[in-house]
């Protein structure tokens, strides 16, 4: 049996979901139980599966029914509490096109304790939680919209750095910064391995924050902007690793330095600079990253990522 991303850290539950946007003639799928609000359908992804395969099965475990396309519309990451429990969690919504014979409401054939039923968007009814994920309803097609949304907000604490039935799991940022054609890059001095700098988000920190903070922290500058603009999912079976990377564009208040210079909290690394036409040449990792350079405003790139 698959192992659910899903694990408890300095007493809050982090939580790595996979979430459906389903909507016909103005009223949206929402899942009902014996608690005081709707959510939209889905569940917790699960080690070694990619988030659009988790979403995929959950419609199939609850729906019983097959899946059509899929298109990646939002990350809401959700700080809220439930029944005492307080919750970090990162919810990956996927819009779905509603299949002609599902018009009624149904038992979730994944919990019978649960129904699926549509919704008017006009209210009525228990509330739909979280509340900002009906905004995604007017994200057009091809776009992609990032939501942080708090119901508490303690301190950052441990790394989202875990193990999870003898594999290390990872949620990455990674920062692309651009200063007159050359990207910043980290590396360990003679090793020719070239990397994005980062560092993993924190519990109850937000990956934006995360962007921001790991900017400075390495080298020693302010960002002034950062923009969620790739999603890499990694997984090396081999040496049982898998990792989540939100990769983020950000721009300095101040110009830095165009040479090589160690990197500020970590001082085995260095930070270095490759010219844009020769990211690739030089394998760069994340591999594929020039796709991320170029991404406009209001979209996300995916890569999916086979280590081994």
């Amino acid at each position: 049996m698959m192992t659910d991303l899903r694990t408890e850290l300095d007493g809050a539950l982090f939580t790595l979901r996979a979430v459906i946007l389903c909507e016909r003639e103005g009223k949206v799928l929402v899942e009902g139980g014996n608690y005081p609000f709707r959510n939209f359908p889905g569940g917790a992804a699960q080690l070694g599966e990619t988030l659009r395969d988790a979403a995929a099965r959950e419609w199939r475990e609850e729906t019983g029914l097959d899946v059509g396309e899929l298109q990646l519309t939002a990350l809401v990451e959700n700080f809220f509490e439930l029944t005492g429990r307080r919750w970090h969690e990162l919810g990956f919504y996927f819009r779905l096109t509603t299949p002609v014979d599902f018009s009624e409401r149904r038992q979730n054939a994944d919990n019978p304790a649960n129904h699926l039923d549509w919704a008017d968007l006009q209210g009525g009814g228990l509330p739909i939680y979280p509340t900002p994920a009906l905004t995604l309803l007017d994200v057009p097609a091809g776009q992609f919209r990032h939501i942080i949304h708090r119901d508490w907000a303690p301190a950052p604490s441990s790394d989202l750095r875990f193990g999870l039935e003898g594999t290390e799991v990872q949620v990455r940022v990674h920062l692309l910064y651009v200063q007159d054609g050359q990207l910043l890059t980290n590396t360990v001095p003679g090793s020719g391995f070239l990397f994005l700098p980062g560092g993993s988000v924190r519990l109850n920190e937000d990956s934006q924050a995360a962007a921001l903070r790991e900017f400075r922290e390495e080298t020693g500058v302010e960002a002034v902007s950062a923009q969620l603009v790739g999603l890499t999912e990694g997984f090396d079976p081999a040496s049982h690793r898998q990792q989540l990377g939100l990769c983020y564009r950000v721009e300095a208040a101040q110009p830095l330095p165009l040479t090589v210079r160690p990197v500020q909290d970590q001082t085995e690394l260095v930070l270095d600079w490759v010219p844009l036409p020769e990211v690739e040449a030089h394998a760069v990792q994340p591999a594929g990253l020039s796709r991320f350079l170029d991404t406009p405003a209001g979209h996300l790139e995916q890569l999916v990522l086979n280590w081994s």
